[in-house]
């Protein structure tokens, strides 16, 4: 009796051991395997979406009138795009993708979308 108990105790430690090496191991692989490349295209866009706004908001600052007011929404409204972004991001990070992973996927996604050095530096600079 006490032998099948440990014998049991075995399968089910065992199987522990494998479900967990599948949770840490396989799964981000898995996660940016069947996301990756989608969220290289939304988290660009969502990029140059809140630059966007950024330069239109301080643009509104510096010179207040109807057409930066129009602006701003314009650029406020492309800011909803960035909740699709938002999404895929958390489900990666819940299938074990860090976010060591996920930030090189963002500049992985910079370098395959800007075809000019000075587009690259476009994209990192701030405009204040």
């Amino acid at each position: 009796m006490k032998f099948k108990t440990i014998i049991y105790l075995n399968v089910i430690c065992s199987m522990i051991v494998i479900f967990l090496g599948i949770k840490i191991c396989l799964a981000p692989i898995i996660g940016k395997f069947l996301w990756g490349e989608e969220y290289k295209k939304l988290a660009f866009g969502c990029d140059n979406v809140m630059r966007e706004h950024l330069i239109t908001k301080n643009e509104l600052k510096a010179n207040v009138n109807k057409k930066n007011v129009q602006n701003l929404r314009s650029a406020e409204l492309g800011l909803i795009s960035c909740n699709d972004y938002d999404k895929i991001r958390k489900k990666l990070l819940i299938w074990g993708v860090s976010n060591r992973e996920l930030s090189l996927l963002s500049l992985e996604a910079i370098e395959e979308n800007t075809e000019d050095v000075r587009d690259f530096i476009k994209t990192h600079e701030f405009r204040y």
